[in-house]
């Protein structure tokens, strides 16, 4: 609203009406003009016109004379001659003023803009009005809740009001009424937790707080919020009723989300405060939170190993091993999945569980291309591929697993399994 007003604002051409400005315009300038344009048409080539456009002026009416001294001096000259001579200057004279046009024209353009630069905030307390908009006449109507501020004030007056802090609000010849309502002129600020009502942050009363207590402090209460924004990836109308922080019904107990994230609270609230401080060897400072469980989605991760085994039932171990890749290529920087080694293993053991050996042994083999130091990949391919009857290939496996980690347990039994030697102690 404020880069409207400036840009609609007319002002009187004074001194300057009937006044030709070379180059610029050849319109003589009327009576009453907008203001940018009027300081444009005046000021061109002094404070506001760029060096570019001044130059170019000066050199176009050099050039003008130039081009009268050369017709006369052209007058006894081969007629041809002198035409395509008079014909080539003068181009390069309309050359130079379209030009200059152009500048003109683009210095209008940015001039115009629908923006405005914020101005330096030092003594901004005492230099109302006041918000970004200048919407509040006064340091004392700031301070007040955003009901109880002047919906309509006058602006222009020079004369200061030390008793509320801001010029004095009176009509008088070169002011005029700043009027709320209107697009753009709101007074309630862009406070991203203000409720209806609004005020300064001690003085805000919230409503339907069941499980956080009601004298919560603000600092405080966004604070959980906050938390809980990062732990799930969301924003405040995942839970509350609204599409922007000014418009939410933060009271409303409309959505289940709402309510599925109190019974969390008071889950990780009696583990926190019942069951943590029982464990001794337990951190002072290890807590249980949304994250915890969450990792930035909406909701909580299933684990890796149930995700492939799924898709290795569904589609085959090559789309579970392409799964895998995926994931790992868009999430590994999240923290939302384990994608080491062991949950490769446990994928497997559950497809062997679930009688699914072909698909266990091409997990497992896709598993050794990704983890090929690892001896527990090894080794479990090789009793997979025990089990399924393949003895040559399940010692080859079980064997590098012993060159990998000479104590691997679990490849020492299925050796000596595999070799019909019994177990050793």
């Amino acid at each position: 609203m404020m880069a409207m007003n400036a840009r609609n604002r007319v002002a009187k051409s004074g001194i300057f009406e009937g006044v030709r400005v070379p180059l610029l315009t050849g319109t003589p300038t009327p009576a009453e003009v907008p203001s940018v344009e009027l300081t444009l048409r005046v000021a061109v080539g002094a404070i506001l016109a760029p060096p570019s456009l001044r130059a170019l002026r000066e050199q176009a009416e050099a050039d003008e004379g130039s081009v009268l001294e050369d017709l006369k001096a052209d007058q006894d000259d081969n007629e041809k001659e002198s035409r395509d001579g008079i014909r080539g200057r003068r181009d390069r004279l309309a050359d130079l003023r379209q030009a200059a046009g152009q500048l003109a024209q683009a210095h209008r353009d940015e001039t115009l803009k629908l923006q405005y630069k914020a101005r330096p905030l030092d003594g901004i307390w005492a230099t109302g009005p006041y918000l970004h908009n200048g919407s509040v006449p006064t340091l004392n109507d700031l301070l007040k809740p955003e009901t109880q501020r002047p919906a309509r004030f006058f602006v222009g007056n020079r004369e200061f009001d030390p008793k509320n802090v801001g010029f004095a609000n009176a009509k008088s010849e070169g002011t005029f009424e700043f009027d709320t309502a209107k697009p753009g002129n709101r007074n309630t600020g862009h406070g991203a937790y203000r409720p209806k009502g609004g005020g300064p942050p001690h003085e805000e009363k919230y409503t339907n707080l069941k499980i956080l207590p009601e004298d919560i402090k603000p600092e405080a209460l966004h604070g959980v919020m906050r938390n809980f924004s990062t732990a799930l990836g969301v924003r405040c109308n995942f839970c509350h009723v609204g599409n922007s922080p000014q418009s939410m019904e933060w009271a409303k107990d409309d959505k289940d989300e709402k309510k599925s994230a109190r019974v969390m609270m008071k889950m990780t609230m009696g583990i926190n405060k019942d069951v943590l401080p029982q464990l001794e060897s337990m951190s002072d400072h290890a807590e249980v939170s949304c994250y915890t469980c969450h990792h930035g989605s909406k909701e909580p991760p299933r684990k890796l190993s149930d995700v492939l085994a799924d898709t290795a039932k569904a589609s085959g171990a090559d789309a579970a091993a392409a799964q895998y890749k995926k994931m790992k290529d868009e999430s590994l920087e999240a923290g939302q999945y384990d994608f080491r080694a062991p949950m490769v293993v446990a994928a497997a053991m559950r497809l062997n569980d679930d009688q699914k050996p072909d698909e266990a042994i091409g997990l497992l083999k896709a598993g050794a291309a990704l983890f090929p130091q690892s001896a527990d990949v090894a080794a479990s391919l090789g009793m997979a591929l025990a089990q399924k009857g393949d003895k040559a290939a399940a010692e080859t496996e079980l064997n590098r697993a012993l060159s990998l980690d000479p104590n691997n347990w679990m490849a020492k039994g299925a050796l000596e399994r595999l070799k019909g030697e019994p177990p050793k102690p």
